[in-house]
Order: structure tokens, then sequence, then C-alpha cells
């Protein structure tokens, strides 16, 4: 009796597959992918909090040295770019980061929500059981999807 690797019968897939993306997009569709987007624009975040306050500290330096400062910022990139350019595509880039950011908590958490055992068959979203004690949950993590 001889194998064969084909396959007599193809089961169609329930969605077909589109075209497949270029790699950094295509592993932002999986969640891991997501997850590192999400870790590096929050590390990104958290860097433009601490340059921002060590940046304010210049205000007890007094009014000169916070002028300097800000026109230091101004002219980042000497003369090869025009005035401003620079800080406009960093704010750009902070813009970036916090919606891509927020896009994956979202998504993430649709993510969790769809794939788990108890999911809803219509709806996919996560069905909660009602009166639950909250024994190793806390006010702060139950409130952490609104509160960040």
């Amino acid at each position: 009796m001889a194998q064969t690797t084909e396959q007599r019968y193809r089961v169609t897939p329930v969605r077909p597959r589109g075209r497949q993306w270029p790699f950094p997009l295509n592993l932002y569709q999986s969640a891991v992918g997501r997850k590192w987007v999400m870790a590096l624009t929050g590390i990104g975040l958290i860097g433009f909090v601490l340059v921002h306050m060590i940046g304010n500290l210049h205000l007890y330096e007094g009014p000169a040295r916070m002028h300097e400062y800000a026109e230091s910022l101004r002219t980042l990139g000497g003369g090869l770019v025009p005035k401003g350019a620079v800080l406009w595509l960093m704010r750009a880039g902070l813009l970036s980061m916090f919606v891509l950011h927020l896009h994956s908590a979202i998504t993430l958490s649709r993510m969790s929500g769809n794939a788990s055992e108890k999911a809803g068959v219509v709806s996919g979203a996560k069905k909660y059981e009602g009166g639950r004690d909250h024994i190793a949950a806390t006010f702060a993590s139950r409130t952490m999807p609104w509160t960040g």
C-alpha cells in the first residue's frame, strides 16, 4: 500500500487569506507583534516624559536659561534642516507613538476577549460571570482599562 503526500480533499478556510503584507505590518497582525509595539511605544512615551521633566528643571535656573533651552529645541538639526523641522518631526513621532500604543491596547483587549473559552457564540466577546468576589484583583487592577 503506497502512501501519498497529496491531499485528496482540500478543506476551504472559513475566511480566505488576503494578500500577504510586508514583514513589519504582518508581524503587527499577531498578538506578539502588538505586544512588542505596545512595549516599545510605552518605553518611548516614558522616555518623552523623563526628557520633558529634565527640560522643565531649567525653570529653576532662571528665565534666561529656560529661553536658551527652548531655542536649542527649535534649532535642533543645525543648519541641515529648516528651523523647527526636527521639533515638528518629534511631535509627529510622539503622536504616532501614542496612537499606536492606544490601538495596540484596544486590539489586544479585544483579541483576548474573543479568544476566551467564555466568549459568546454570536458576539464573540467575553462574557463575565455576575457577582464575582474580587479576592486577588484590587480596585486599581480592575479599573486599569479606564485609568491607564
